[in-house]
């Protein structure tokens, strides 16, 4: 049956009507994909928008925290300028004030004494601590007491008359300014050049100050210490005080012990109990060389003669000087001023450390000047000794006669610490001055004397004007541990570096190296160069403690050693290498490694040409924190 003309016809117009409709739809969803593509386009923009405005803005949140810092830092130093400016104001009044009044006084009587020898008085300092209690009754300076002190370091200078050298004690600077003569205007030419002098440690503060602002704008301050102590003044006869009365020295001269190789001195003050710590120690190292040498204890007392030196009046400190005076003699310390300090009681300035400055050059002076020893080794009353020390000295000692580059022979290391150390024979040439039990010989004291520093003899040793490019000996494990935890210091690095110090000869095995027979040619200067150049070159580079393995075929990826790990005998081999470039990328490599951060004067403590060695693993590794190429070949 056939379909009628308008049953086709419909259709047809069905089937039209269902391809618009699909059109349609198509053309709907075609709009909607591309108002999407539009609508996600732009959620892109403002989601890169904002991921840029966010990191504009952490940025400039950066620059404003580093501007508000600057600022600070810029506000402390003004804060600190203002209070020179004021000094140097003060400074200046009392310059003229004084050259006026000099002036009138010696026209109208011209034998008056001079007004400004109350100069001299330690109450007219402005910047003088006062004494507490606890520091009177150590350092008593009563008035009879201080009236003949006084006397008697007049009655050592040069005539009075002659200014020049009333000024020698009194200036920071080596300038001398020429005699007043009768006339008024040299008078008063005189006066005003002491008025000078008396500001002259203010200016150098002024000049300290400036230097400090702009080495921080240029963002370079190592903050090492090393800056005041290039300011510190030339200790006088005066300041180093005189023998106190108690002293015993009778029968104690080099004349006395000739066969003497070295004074040894432990330098105290008022810690008895830990004094006689440190005299129990001496006694047993003698005891061990004894031992170890024809004629035992007796002889090794004539070796080492043993003295004590006290500074000050410390009751408790005298009674054991006495108590052991068969065996130790006896050098009391007595002041015949108070020290002048160069701050207005900044901590790092403290009255101490000019104290102990004086306290050494009077010991030094007293062994080398006085009895004549040809050398002298260094205690502290806190240091407890390994049983090889006198051993270990009396070998580098050789070393340090017969090499002229050598500064001094030293008990420590400052990363001595139980974890960075194995080898209980091995030595080291440092740039470093580690001090904490030392020795040096005439040669060198004749050197450094008559430009002892007023305070901070350690830092003052480490200056590189003063080293003059010569190396200090020290050993990997160190021969002495420091367990004072209270003293001028306070304590510093105690907890963090000092605690955990390996003392040689204190392991289970009991070992004691025999120094008589170890082989120190390696020690000779060429020859420690060249071998440290050629651990650099044969050593892996790291950056991180986690890259040092116990082995250099564990860190080569190989199995050189097999299924055996290797023992320390290997540590040679297994060499590793850290770069640093600069100061601040070394206190931050050191930090990482755990190791001293340090430096002074730019030498990082224990390091030599800016290399600094220890052990890792149990000594199975060694490893080098040492300066890039150029500058590590160029250091020293």
């Amino acid at each position: 049956m056939r379909a009628s003309p308008a049953s086709l016809r419909g259709r047809a117009g069905g089937a039209a009507l269902s391809r618009r409709a699909r059109v349609l739809v198509a053309l709907a969803l075609a709009a909607v994909t591309l108002a999407q593509a539009v609508w996600f386009r732009g959620a892109h923009r403002r989601s890169a928008a904002l991921v840029a405005s966010s990191e504009e803005v952490r940025l400039r949140a950066r620059r404003v925290e580093r501007t508000l810092a600057k600022q600070a830092a810029l506000r402390a130093q003004v804060a600190n300028l203002r209070e020179v400016v004021a000094d140097l104001d003060v400074a200046a009044r009392a310059t003229r004030e004084a050259a006026a009044t000099d002036a009138l006084r010696r026209s109208s009587d011209p034998d008056a004494d001079d007004p400004l020898e109350d100069h001299h008085h330690p109450e007219s300092r402005r910047t003088e601590q006062r004494p507490s209690a606890r520091d009177a009754a150590i350092h008593s300076l009563d008035p009879p007491a201080a009236v003949a002190g006084r006397a008697r370091a007049r009655a050592d200078r040069p005539d009075a008359s002659d200014p020049a050298a009333t000024l020698a004690g009194l200036r920071w600077t080596p300038t001398e300014p020429s005699a007043p003569s009768s006339s008024g205007a040299a008078t008063r030419e005189y006066a005003l050049r002491r008025g000078r002098d008396r500001s002259a440690s203010v200016v150098d503060r002024a000049n300290a100050l400036l230097e400090t602002v702009a080495r921080r704008f240029r963002g370079g301050d190592p903050a090492d210490g090393s800056s005041r102590l290039r300011g510190s003044g030339v200790l006088t006869d005066e300041a180093t005080g005189a023998r106190g009365d108690a002293s015993r020295l009778a029968g104690a001269s080099f004349a006395d012990h000739p066969d003497a190789y070295a004074a040894t001195v432990i330098v105290a003050c008022d810690r008895e109990s830990y004094l006689a710590e440190t005299v129990a120690s001496v006694d047993a190292a003698l005891r061990v060389f004894g031992g170890r040498t024809r004629g035992g204890a007796a002889a090794a007392r004539a070796t080492f003669p043993t003295f004590i030196s006290q500074d000050g009046d410390h009751a408790g400190v005298s009674a054991l000087a006495s108590r052991v005076a068969d065996r130790y003699f006896y050098n009391q310390r007595r002041e015949l001023r108070r020290p002048f300090t160069r701050s207005s009681g900044a901590r790092w300035d403290d009255v101490a450390y000019y104290r102990i400055s004086a306290h050494y050059k009077f010991t030094l002076g007293t062994l080398f000047d006085d009895l004549g020893y040809p050398r002298v080794i260094v205690l502290e009353d806190d240091m407890r000794l390994a049983p090889d020390f006198f051993g270990y000295f009396a070998a580098l000692g050789r070393v340090m006669d017969a090499d002229p580059s050598v500064y001094a022979v030293s008990s420590w290391n400052d990363n001595g610490q139980a974890e960075f150390v194995e080898d209980e024979s091995r030595v080291y040439r440092s740039d470093f001055f580690p001090g904490l039990g030392w020795m040096l010989h005439a040669g060198l004291w004749r050197e450094l004397r008559p430009k002892w520093p007023d305070s901070f003899w350690d830092d003052w040793m480490r200056l590189g004007e003063t080293r003059r490019g010569r190396q200090s000996l020290r050993p990997e494990v160190c021969r002495t541990f420091n367990f004072g935890e209270i003293g001028a210091s306070r304590g510093q690095f105690f907890k963090r570096y000092l605690r955990t110090i390996r003392l040689a000869g204190a392991s289970d095995t009991g070992s004691v190296v025999d120094w008589a027979g170890e082989t120190l040619e390696y020690l000779e200067a060429s020859r420690y160069d060249a071998s440290v150049r050629a651990a650099l070159d044969a050593a892996i580079e790291v950056r991180h403690p986690s890259e040092v393995e116990t082995s250099r075929a564990k860190a080569l990826g190989t199995a050189e050693w097999g299924e055996k790990a290797p023992d320390a005998a290997h540590s040679g081999d297994n060499l590793y290498v850290a770069r640093y470039d600069g100061v601040r990328e070394f206190e931050a490599l050191a930090r990482r490694f755990g190791v001293f951060p340090e430096t002074k004067d730019g030498v990082p403590r224990a390091g030599y040409r800016g290399v600094v060695t220890f052990k890792m693993h149990r000594g199975r590794a060694t490893v080098m924190l040492a300066p890039g190429e150029a500058e590590g070949r160029e250091g020293g």
